[in-house]
């Protein structure tokens, strides 16, 4: 889990080992930290926030190439269409705003971690558009 406010980060990180379904690896609280971690720990799955210190996008973007089969999901307070289109090129299955969360966030990575891909952010529909190639 990568958030760089401390509260989020133990709150999310209480929320899914509460689960019963997680066992929290690592935590992070900037972009470089949470790609280490994924190199140290190869964690199934990773939550990185939007607007950490280095960018979750960037974060994402490094994690994606690495060759390691792990689920990218990434969550902020505020999402724009061009945050999921960058998102989604790089790699993530989930994206999230994070005042809809509460109790639904496990059951979401879950879910992408079983192949779904999960947009659960008001920008959706505009950020598909965005990434969207136009067919000729």
């Amino acid at each position: 889990i990568a958030d760089d406010d401390g509260a989020v980060l133990d709150a999310v990180c209480d929320s899914l080992t509460a689960d019963g379904r997680f066992d929290v690896v690592a935590k992070a609280r900037d972009a470089d930290e949470a790609v280490a971690a994924v190199v140290t720990h190869r964690p199934d799955a990773v939550l990185l926030d939007l607007r950490m210190p280095g960018g979750g996008i960037r974060a994402a973007a490094e994690i994606h190439r690495l060759e390691s089969p792990v689920t990218i999901t990434a969550a902020s307070a505020v999402v724009s269409a061009r945050d999921v289109a960058d998102l989604l090129h790089a790699g993530a299955r989930g994206i999230f705003a994070k005042g809809q969360l509460g109790a639904d966030l496990a059951e979401l990575i879950v879910r992408c971690c079983a192949g779904q891909v999960l947009l659960h952010v008001t920008a959706a529909a505009e950020g598909l558009r965005a990434y969207a190639r136009p067919i000729a």
